[in-house]
Parts: structure tokens; sequence; C-alpha cells
């Protein structure tokens, strides 16, 4: 039996107005599609398809084009991410099943779905919080499809939001396919593993330029032997790159190039990048004020090989002036939110905005960055604390 093991491939994702970033999760799902499509007997996918629950029409209809194309099942499992915390609120994946009845859909409640002979038994992101039955296979071939974040990962982020419980023997199952995180890896609780993350489709994240791990599908060989293939879809090069400029001996813009090709090319000799021009990030630091400026204008005004270009500054004086230590700043972030649960929009999940609070700290290390992930807001706004905005 041929599984294709897809997740989290985030359609109609927009972070930061990046309109690029959004046509390449919409180009990548589509060669997952492809791909799978001409090899596998059913297709899997645990959770996230789309990135929002409020209804993104492109997204809908790219993703019924792809699924109306499929000859063979397809089993879908609710995200966090494409169904409502409120019961009763239509999600996009219930419209993709009114606009392809064939697919096999768990959008908020555990079923159990009999498939090209193959049993699988889906456990959707909203019913992880009241999930309290043992889940048995009546099958040697058996599946068990789950969209949260396993306790033995080894990247599990900050929180327990969406945490699995331990309701389940592996052993019991041929196969474990699991959604949520985006790096895709096996589980050190068996060997050989049989419990797999496929990832993401493309770079998706809360914080994209923390995505730098590769990116596809899986191909799931269900027979005496499980034989599990990771297949790479290349990515537009994300890359940042960061000048201290008061402790650089050569000229910012010489050095900012000579890194940049160098990036480039370690990017292009490893396979992992798309034809399209990347996108770049450079971090600038200094103490002198004047200099920061002289150097930003600089950089924007060259002409180098990107498809957009962000400048960030780091103003030393001011980072040491506001310093606040790690924990601190996870316990202000949790206060923050839940302080303000009435004034959250309707169907919004409190726990998922501290999630992804969390893990947009563990990346940027800095308490107003994870606002400006958040919020969307691009590097040259005013800062959304400390300027007194909203």
């Amino acid at each position: 039996m041929r599984l294709a093991h897809i997740s989290d491939c985030h359609l109609g994702f927009g972070r930061r107005g990046m309109r690029f970033a959004e046509q390449d999760v919409y180009r990548c799902f589509q060669t997952a599609m492809s791909e799978a499509r001409q090899w596998a007997d059913v297709i899997l996918v645990t959770g996230d398809l789309f990135d929002n629950v409020r209804l993104d029409v492109d997204a809908l209809r790219l993703a019924a084009s792809e699924f109306s194309a499929c000859k063979q099942p397809v089993v879908i499992v609710g995200g966090n991410h494409d169904v409502p915390a409120m019961v009763g609120v239509e999600s996009p994946l219930s419209m993709l099943k009114e606009m392809c009845p064939s697919i096999h859909l768990a959008e908020r409640e555990y079923q159990r779905f009999d498939v090209s002979g193959l049993e699988i038994h889906a456990v959707p992101a909203r019913y992880l919080a009241r999930w309290t039955e043992w889940i048995e296979p009546d099958s040697k071939w058996s599946v068990l499809a789950i969209h949260g974040v396993h306790a033995y990962s080894p990247m599990r982020p900050p929180g327990d939001a969406w945490l699995i419980p331990q309701l389940y023997d592996a052993s019991r199952f041929r196969y474990v396919a699991l959604g949520d995180l985006h790096d895709w890896h096996s589980l050190p609780t068996r060997y050989p593993p049989r419990e797999y993350y496929a990832g993401s489709t493309a770079y998706c994240s809360s914080n994209i330029w923390s995505e730098q791990s590769p990116k596809g599908w899986l191909k799931v060989t269900i027979g005496t032997l499980l034989n599990v293939q990771f297949v790479r879809i290349k990515q537009r090069g994300w890359l940042t790159v960061e000048l201290d400029l008061d402790s650089l001996e050569s000229d910012p813009l010489i050095e900012l190039e000579m890194r940049l090709n160098s990036a480039l090319i370690e990017k292009l000799t490893t396979g992992a990048i798309h034809r399209e021009p990347p996108v770049l990030r450079v971090i600038i630091r200094s103490a002198d004020l004047n200099r920061l400026n002289q150097v930003e204008s600089s950089i924007r005004a060259q002409k180098l090989p990107v498809s957009a270009l962000y400048v960030v500054r780091r103003y030393r004086n001011f980072i040491v002036r506001h310093h606040i230590a790690q924990g601190d700043l996870r316990t202000r972030w949790i206060n923050y939110v839940s302080s303000r649960l009435n004034e959250l929009p309707k169907g919004v999940d409190a726990q998922e905005v501290i999630r992804r609070g969390l893990e947009a700290l563990e990346l940027n290390g800095d308490f107003n960055d994870a606002l400006r992930v958040l919020v969307h807001l691009p590097d040259d706004d005013p800062d959304p604390i400390l300027s007194g905005t909203s």
C-alpha cells in the first residue's frame, strides 16, 4: 500500500504582506499533489491544509481543483489553523467537502475511514482536548493520523496547547502520520520508527525566516516492512545576513555582497533553492545611530539580485537599555494575552494566540519582534509597544 503523507500546506498564507510567499505556498502544494497523484494509492493530509479559518477564495478553489483531479481516496484531518475554535462556525474544510464530496474529512471529531483496504483512524486538532478513550485498530492494515504536538518530538515548541494525549499504542499501527510541526522527522519512541511528522510543503510558519529545514512530503510504503521516503520540494531562498558595523573592518556594502554570494552558492550546492530570486533580510547592528541610518540607506539603494529586501536595524544602546530576560518575556506574553481575553475577536482561540506568540519569542528573542510577526507589521513601522500604539 502506497500512502502519500502530506501536511501543513497553509494555503492562503500571507505573512506581513509577502505576496510572493503566498504564491510559493501554492506552487509547493501543487507540486506535492501532482507527485502524490502519480505515485500513491491513498493521499493523507494531516491538518492545516489552509492557513486561516476565514475563507480565502483562491486557496479554496486551488484545493478543490487539486483534490478533484485525484483518482485515489483522499483523507483530510482538521488542523488548528483551518478549523474554528467555535462549534457551528463553518470552516474552509467543510466548504471544500461540499465542493469535493468524495474526500474523507475528519474536521472536529475522531473518525475511522476504511479506504482501499486501509483502516485510517483520524484525530483532528479540535478533538485533542476531548480525547479520553483509547484508540485500538481492528485490522493489521491500520494507520493513525493526528494533528498535534507529540511529547517526544525533539522539536516540540513552547506551550502545551496542542499536546497529543498518549491514548494509543504505536506498535499496534502500521504507521502513525503526524501533522503540526513544520520539520519532517521521526519520533524516537520505537526502532525502527513508525511515527513521522511530514513537516510542511513550504516555508509558512509565524516566523518564516526561521524555516531553513527541507520541505516536502513523505512516500510511505506499507508492506511487510515499513518504508518512509522524504520527497523534497525546492524552496525560494530566504536568506539572512548580519553585519556588526562596529566590528566590521571592510566596507559594509562589499561585505554584504560577499556574504550574499556565499549564502547563494551554499543553497545552490545543496540543491535546495528554487529558480525564483531569494528574499534577503539584512540585520545591521551598531551603537552609532547615524551610521545605522547611512548604511541602511546605502543598502536600500543597491540593486541586489533578490525578489525582496528587508533591512532590520539593531541599535545597540537601545538593546542594552531595554534588555529583559527570556523567561520574563515568556511570562510577559502569557500575561499580556490573558489580560485581554475579552478583546480577542470571536472565534479566536486564546491558547493558539499564546502558543504562536511563544513560538515567535523562541525564534526572535524579542517581545516587540514577536508582536511584529503576529500583527504582520513591516520592519520600518514604529515599535508597536514603545511608540505607544496598540
